[in-house]
C-alpha cells in the first residue's frame, strides 16, 4: 500500500480568539514597539568573542571528562527502561545520583525531575491546594506561578525583596507557602534569606527556594546560599535548575525521604515524566 502525501497542504484555519493573540505578538509588539526586530534574532558570534548569553557558568559543556562520562555511557549502553522515575528500582543510577547531590546541598534527600519548571511545577502542585495562599516575590521565576495554577492555590504577590510587604500580605491572608528565588537572575539580586526563614517560622508557613542561578556558583563548593547562610535544616525545600551552572537537562528538589515518596506518587510532572537518560546521569 503506497500514501500519496500533498505538499504544501494548507492547515486549517486558527479561530480568531488564537489569532488576535498572534497579531498583537507579530503586529503591535514585533512591527511597532520593536521596529520589525525579533527580540530572539541572534547576530553571527564573531571569532574570538566572549559569548556572555549563555548558562554554561562555569564552562563546563565541554569539560573532557565529563564528555567522556556522557560518550562512554551512549557507547556501552544495551537499551534502557525508558519509564516514569516512580517505577525506578532502589539503587538505580538516577537515585544514586538523587543521593549524591543532596549530600552536595546538605540535604536528607532529593529529586531529580526533567527540567527546573518541572521541578518548582511539580513541587507547588503537591504542597499547595484550592484556597491556599502561595506568596510569591514578584520577581519569582514563571515556573513557579505556574505551579500555583497548576494547584489551583491563591496567588499572593509582594514586592520584590520587601519583608514588610509580605508580612502585611500574611496577615491579611494567613499562614501558605513562601516562595523565592535565592538569587534573581532578571536583576541580579539576592533575596533576604535569613529574615524570609523568620518570617516563614513565626508565621507557620512552608518555604520554597529557588537556587537556579545560585547552586554552583555561591557557597561553599557551590552548595548554594541557603548553604552558605547555614539554613539548610531551616528551607523546607530547595529547587534548582541543572542546566545552569552544572549544565546538564534536569532539575532537582531537596526534601526529606518521607516527602519523596509522596511527591513520586502525587506530581504529575513526575509520574507523566520519563527518568533522565543514562548519559544524561553520567
Amino acid at each position: 500500500m503506497t500514501y500519496a502525501f500533498a505538499k504544501n497542504q494548507p492547515i486549517a484555519p486558527l479561530p480568531d480568539f488564537v489569532t488576535r493573540r498572534m497579531d498583537q505578538h507579530y503586529i503591535t509588539r514585533i512591527a511597532q514597539l520593536l521596529g520589525g526586530e525579533h527580540p530572539h534574532a541572534w547576530q553571527p558570534t564573531p571569532a574570538g568573542a566572549v559569548f556572555l548569553a549563555g548558562n554554561d557558568y562555569l564552562c563546563l559543556a565541554g569539560e573532557p571528562a565529563l564528555v567522556g562520562a556522557q560518550v562512554a555511557a551512549l557507547q556501552n549502553s544495551h537499551g534502557e527502561l525508558l519509564m516514569s522515575a516512580v517505577y525506578l528500582q532502589e539503587g538505580s543510577a538516577q537515585h544514586r545520583l538523587e543521593r549524591k547531590l543532596a549530600q552536595f546541598m546538605g540535604a536528607e534527600d532529593g529529586v531529580l525531575a526533567q527540567s527546573g519548571w518541572a521541578a518548582n511545577v511539580g513541587l507547588v502542585q503537591t504542597l499547595a491546594g484550592p484556597g491556599i495562599p502561595v506568596y510569591l516575590d514578584m520577581q519569582a521565576h514563571a515556573s513557579l506561578w505556574e505551579g500555583v495554577q497548576s494547584a489551583g492555590a491563591l496567588p499572593v504577590s509582594f514586592l520584590h525583596n520587601d519583608m514588610e510587604h509580605l508580612e502585611k500580605q500574611l496577615q491579611r491572608h494567613g499562614r501558605g507557602l513562601i516562595v523565592v528565588d535565592a538569587l534573581y537572575s532578571t536583576n541580579g539580586s539576592l533575596a533576604p534569606l535569613t529574615e524570609l526563614v523568620d518570617i516563614a517560622e513565626r508565621s507557620g508557613c512552608m518555604l520554597i527556594v529557588d537556587e537556579s542561578h545560585s547552586l554552583g556558583t555561591h557557597g561553599p563548593r557551590g552548595a548554594g546560599l541557603v548553604a552558605e547562610l547555614g539554613l539548610s535544616e531551616r528551607v523546607h525545600f530547595r529547587t534548582a535548575s541543572l542546566a545552569k551552572a552544572f549544565a546538564g537537562r534536569a532539575g532537582f528538589i531537596s526534601c526529606s525521604s518521607y516527602f519523596k515518596g509522596y511527591f513520586l506518587s502525587e506530581s504529575r510532572p513526575a509520574i507523566f515524566s520519563s527518568c533522565l537518560l543514562g548519559h544524561e546521569l553520567a
